[in-house]
């Protein structure tokens, strides 16, 4: 099995192409799965006894714990912290504005698997529209600024909409939340649409919004795309 994951916008960072990975979740499994799948992996020790045995350690481990020592294991490493603003030098510890908690990292056997792992980018599993490049022809830049009156190609997935649907196609929308919507489009299907930029919009930032509209007739939109009339 493979770890999934899928791009999305990075607000950490300035630039408006960059992107983080948001891991898809392959499932769950509980201790007694994992202990099912010890059992079964060619050891002589029951799952009576490894169940016996891992929650002796988890006791041992939660003991140790809250006596303030560092645990490190192959698994994780794990070292109690403390979380919470403490307002003054003289300030102690208050159960109502601060909080014990257990921080942990990778351990070396964690570590060696995780390297191991085979990574595998899919798309991304919400529905609404995503834009992954808009490109000004006129320009020939990607993602950034934009030429009233010129054309625009943008790529992504996501994009069919009803033409007729007033409330459906794609928008420009600037600092004080007016709306232009595109009205000339020459190619429009699911991954791919190329349109002319509204020779309306003036100086300014502005967010670029697909609006479609699903099975259930709810209206779904991307994070807003931004771009600038220099």
């Amino acid at each position: 099995m493979s770890i999934k994951f899928y791009l999305i916008d990075n607000k950490l960072t300035p630039d408006p192409r960059d992107r983080r990975a948001v891991v898809v979740s392959g499932g769950s499994r509980s201790l007694e799965d994992v202990i099912e799948e010890a059992a079964d992996s060619g050891t002589m020790v029951t799952k009576t006894d490894i169940s016996a045995v891992l929650g002796i350690a988890f006791k041992v481990i939660a003991k140790m714990l809250s006596q303030g020592l560092t645990v490190t294991t192959p698994l994780v490493n794990i070292r109690p912290t403390i979380k919470g603003v403490f307002a003054t030098e003289l300030a102690s510890f208050d159960p109502e504005d601060h909080e014990i908690r257990a921080t942990c990292v990778a351990g070396p056997l964690l570590k060696e698997y995780l390297a191991k792992a085979t990574p595998e980018k899919v798309e991304a599993s919400n529905k609404v529209p995503h834009i992954k490049e808009f490109m000004d022809e006129t320009t020939g830049t990607p993602d950034g600024e934009i030429t009233p009156g010129g054309m625009a190609i943008i790529k992504g997935f996501r994009f069919t909409f009803d033409p007729l649907s007033a409330d459906e196609g794609y928008f420009f929308i600037d600092a004080s939340g007016t709306e232009t919507k595109v009205s000339r489009i020459a190619k429009s299907i699911a991954k791919e649409a190329i349109f002319q930029i509204p020779d309306s919009l003036t100086t300014g930032h502005y967010e670029f919004v697909i609006r479609t509209r699903s099975q259930s007739m709810e209206i779904r939109k991307n994070q807003g795309y931004p771009l600038e009339v220099k």
